[in-house]
């Protein structure tokens, strides 16, 4: 829903939907709705290959770049600092009122996952002791978040996010290295 507290957390949504958006900032902007199923092969050979959802251009590269930078800083000295694998990434912790949910979204350019804490069955119960400490997004989800993705990346090449030609021209004055 469309309201002013959005851009606070202001709605329900579940790993799969966070990390599809997450994702959307690692590919210059462009959307790929996720897919469960890429191929079926039947017992007699045939093999049948579901249409995947074409990719969309949802934000210019220059915001998404913009975005990586502002997130890639989270991890360095930041609320993400525990989630930090010593490569390219960035991320955005949250944690709900009463400690109900913690998250820890995160992405490199090749790889986007997420972790929520919380408990689905009671979503009053607050997470204010666990194994003593209050859990936010910058604790236990940073830090699981940072154990997978360390193995999860450690076959794939430690590359940078990709900086546009050109920023649109109000980020044309926006200072970052190339």
């Amino acid at each position: 829903e469309a309201v002013p507290s959005i851009a606070l957390g202001s709605q329900v949504l579940n790993p799969l939907e966070m990390a599809t958006a997450y994702s959307t900032f690692a590919t210059e902007g462009v959307r790929r709705d996720p897919v469960a199923i890429t191929r079926v092969e039947f017992t007699d050979g045939r093999v049948d290959e579901p249409q995947r959802p074409r990719p969309r251009q949802v934000l210019q590269p220059g915001v998404a770049y913009v975005v990586d930078r502002i997130l890639q800083q989270n991890i360095k000295e930041g609320t993400g600092v525990l989630a930090d694998i010593g490569r390219p990434a960035a991320g955005k912790t949250g944690t709900t009122n009463r400690f109900t949910d913690a998250w820890f979204c995160g992405f490199t350019p090749n790889l986007t996952t997420v972790v929520w804490m919380g408990y689905p069955k009671d979503t009053t119960r607050s997470m204010t002791d666990v194994h003593g400490i209050e859990v936010v997004g910058g604790s236990f989800p940073a830090m699981i978040w940072q154990q997978f993705m360390s193995v999860a990346t450690s076959h794939l090449p430690s590359l940078a996010f990709a900086r546009p030609d050109k920023l649109p021209k109000y980020l044309a004055d926006w200072r970052s290295p190339k």
